[in-house]
């Protein structure tokens, strides 16, 4: 990207969740970037990357699932993250369900959006489950939903033409152009689950960009957070056991961060003694040389 990258429109993807927003999105960038999993809840970052689809640029953001369907902790920060995100854009991309159907969920989302005065455009995903009613989706406003299948990749390029052609008609089109392939300085954040990472990149960027909480676990993927010159990396904390297979990926992901970084930042908590897992992971990154 180059200098220019933070005028481009912003369209972010909302949707309740296990709608397929993060499938959506890599779908979109074409790449695996985002973490995907059956479970609900697996996106608590918005993650922004940007967009090239044919000789058009644009920022696209994932953000976390509204309307849990257990009670999470950490859903207060999430939210809030998610309303400072769709406040800021110029678009929403609202996606829905089409084997759920309709929801409650989905119209007060629809209400929210509407209060804050946001054009949409509305998608409808897995089109390819049989006796789905896509009409259903007309009682939001929004007309009748692009169809789209994540899994099958079917329906994308009608969805990114509905997109660029909405962003023409608000008057905030995306521009001509080419990405950079200028590399920029990437910088690792590592150490263990709750050390104060995000605190720590929020601090740096200063702006509050990732969710922070207590919980230990707060950050369950590699988030890429980019400026002009750097692009940072907040992880999920490295420990030596894992509870699930979900943390063990969120742990790989954090090993990429540190392959493929310029610099890594280890922080460490200096109000505990320096811990085995410390260690290793200050040799893990020696090791790469880092």
């Amino acid at each position: 990207m180059n200098k220019e990258t933070t005028k481009l429109p912003i369209v972010v993807i909302v949707g309740r969740v296990n709608a397929g927003k993060s499938s959506l999105f890599n779908r979109l960038i074409r790449k695996p970037l985002a973490v995907v999993d059956k479970r609900p809840g697996v996106t608590r970052d918005s993650l922004m990357k940007t967009v090239q689809w044919e000789d058009r640029i644009f920022n696209l953001v994932d953000t976390g699932g509204l309307f849990p369907e257990k009670e999470d902790p950490i859903w207060p920060e999430v939210k809030k993250n998610i309303e400072r995100t769709v406040r800021e854009a110029d678009l929403v991309l609202f996606l829905v369900d089409l084997k759920a159907g309709l929801t409650p969920f989905d119209r007060e989302l629809s209400l929210w959006l509407r209060k804050l005065g946001k054009p949409v455009v509305l998608a409808a995903n897995k089109a390819d489950v049989k006796g789905s009613d896509p009409t259903v989706f007309l009682e939001l406003g929004y007309g009748m939903p692009i169809l789209i299948s994540t899994a099958h990749n079917m329906g994308i390029g009608q969805l990114v033409e509905g997109i660029l052609s909405k962003l023409e008609e608000i008057g905030k089109p995306a521009p001509k152009g080419k990405l950079d392939k200028k590399s920029k300085i990437r910088v690792s954040l590592l150490g263990r689950p709750n050390v104060g990472k995000s605190s720590l990149l929020n601090a740096i960027l200063g702006e509050e960009r990732v969710v922070t909480s207590d919980i230990p676990g707060t950050t369950r993927d590699a988030i890429d957070v980019e400026t002009e010159e750097f692009i940072f990396i907040d992880t999920a904390g490295l420990k030596r056991r894992y509870a699930d297979d979900l943390a063990y990926y969120s742990a790989l992901r954090s090993m990429r961060s540190l392959h493929y970084a310029d610099i890594t930042i280890v922080v460490v908590d200096v109000s505990e003694p320096v811990t085995k897992m410390d260690k290793k992971i200050l040799n893990l990154a020696e090791e790469e040389g880092k």
